[in-house]
């Protein structure tokens, strides 16, 4: 089983006293994009900013987003649901049993108050550096693909190539005259 099953989600709050503009600009800071980008994260709406990830990477990004002046969420997407089954109640055996609705699963959600993360060897990755992880969105229409290699086509020569008008014959087969018959003046029939 995989522990990455957090998701970091923003809902358009910021930390009081925070003026709104300096904000959406450091968080675009964060994403490496310009303030027209990131203005749909400021609707109010819930956007998920980063999904699949484990606990520990989720808090980093949350640090990031505070120190930027937004305030994230971060919530356990995998865990299994936390309601008791239902409890079978026996019927007469006339009346049809109902079928009970499947339980939802209950996302957890993590407090925001938790402390940072403590540094592993591997990550090497302070909340101060998630800028750096080169994480951006490319405009509508950029071309993704920049390792272009030009590739040269020898183009064979077809100048003595036509086409034949349509419903011309493609096969040309020559009249071949039948050899003619064998001498046989120098053979005769014996009798016996």
């Amino acid at each position: 089983m995989s522990n990455e099953n957090f998701e970091v989600i923003f809902t358009g709050q910021i930390v009081p006293g925070a003026e709104p503009e300096q904000v959406k600009s450091r968080v675009a800071a964060i994403f490496k994009t310009d303030v027209a980008k990131v203005a749909h994260l400021f609707s109010g709406n819930p956007v998920v900013i980063k999904k699949g990830i484990d606990q520990q990477m989720a808090q980093k990004y949350q640090a990031a987003m505070k120190s930027a002046g937004a305030i994230c969420e971060v919530r356990d997407s995998g865990s299994p649901a936390t309601t008791p089954a239902p409890v079978a109640v026996p019927r007469p055996v006339a009346e049809k049993p109902a079928a009970a609705p499947a339980p939802k699963p209950a996302r957890k959600i993590v407090s925001s108050n938790a402390p940072p993360a403590p540094q592993t060897a591997p990550l090497s990755i302070t909340a101060d550096k998630i800028a750096d992880m080169k994480v951006g969105i490319a405009p509508v229409g950029s071309d993704l693909n920049q390792a272009k290699q030009e590739v040269s086509v020898d183009i064979p020569d077809i100048s003595g190539l036509s086409i034949a008008p349509a419903g011309s014959l493609l096969t040309t087969q020559k009249k071949v005259t039948p050899p003619p018959p064998p001498d046989t003046s120098g053979l005769s029939i014996v009798k016996n």
